[in-house]
């Protein structure tokens, strides 16, 4: 049997106002969460049993055993709250639409990279509220990066502010792009590959390519095959670091319920705000 790669966990929640130390709170949570995850993966680095999922995509024991780790700690912090994940053999699928939080976790993103051992690869955790991220945490193991926003605070790396850049003083711009190559990224990408103006990049994990635009080191990011767990995180990161983040029509990607079918792709495009507004429109042509 065919199984979705995705579980969601019952969870409740009452209608009370959330104040901004609640919020900080689960954003401490998903830092602790996601600092933890470090020595696991970095144990099992290139020496873990590898398997291929039925939608063909790569999947290792360490997935599986590092998303049940963050899923046991927040559920035992957090026993009310939904949870939702890339990696789970039972798929469990309940209410279509779930109020209230969610907790939306891609235990290794960049899997293919952590299964041959090339140095890049992260934990996304976001916690959607409403099906809103309200925070967001992506944690790049090897060089030990922590990123790490929250509604209305802004983002931080290793905790120091940061935010987006539209490349001021460079004359080439650093855009990540995706692996894959359907019919639209081979279209927009060969023509930004004949552009004097941008160079491209693919560290191979969407949710760092995220974290850089809102950092300031990539000037945008663009992904195609991409699922809520791979740009949730990022996607509040980008935000809090004054970055835009749409649908390449330039629609809002949020909110997003489980019922929205957790394992469609999510194309997207994050960007500093100019230079969104110019890339935007080679999706469009």
């Amino acid at each position: 049997m065919n199984l979705l790669p995705v579980c969601i966990a019952a969870q409740r929640r009452d209608d009370k106002p959330v104040s901004s130390s609640e919020h900080e709170r689960f954003q401490r949570a998903a830092e602790r969460i996601a600092r933890a995850c470090r020595t696991p993966i970095l144990e099992g680095l290139s020496s873990a049993r590898v398997s291929i999922k039925p939608d063909r995509t790569v999947v290792t024991e360490v997935d599986l055993a590092v998303q049940r780790q963050v899923f046991d700690s927040l559920a035992s912090e957090f026993p009310d709250h939904a949870l939702v994940g890339e990696e789970d053999e039972s798929a469990a699928r309940l209410s279509p639409r779930l109020p209230g939080y969610a907790w939306v976790v891609d235990p290794i993103d960049g899997t293919r990279n952590y299964a041959v051992g090339f140095p890049c690869f992260a934990t996304s955790i976001a916690l959607l509220e409403d099906g809103v991220p309200v925070v967001g945490v992506v944690a790049e193991h090897v060089s030990g990066q922590l990123f790490s926003a929250r509604l209305g605070a802004g983002v931080t790396l290793d905790g120091r502010p940061v935010r987006v850049s539209e490349g001021e003083g460079f004359r080439k711009k650093l855009i990540g792009i995706p692996t894959s190559m359907d019919a639209v990224t081979q279209r927009v990408v060969a023509g930004w590959f004949r552009r004097d103006d941008l160079i491209l990049r693919n560290t191979g994990s969407a949710a760092y390519h995220l974290a850089l635009v809102a950092s300031g080191a990539l000037n945008a990011a663009y992904g195609y095959q991409c699922k809520i767990w791979d740009i949730a995180a990022g996607a509040l990161l980008v935000f809090e670091a004054a970055g835009r983040m749409t649908a390449l029509d330039g629609a809002a990607l949020f909110p997003w319920h489980p019922g929205d079918a957790p394992d469609r792709n999510l194309p997207s495009l994050a960007a500093a705000p100019h230079l969104h507004e110019t890339l935007i429109q080679d999706f469009r042509d």
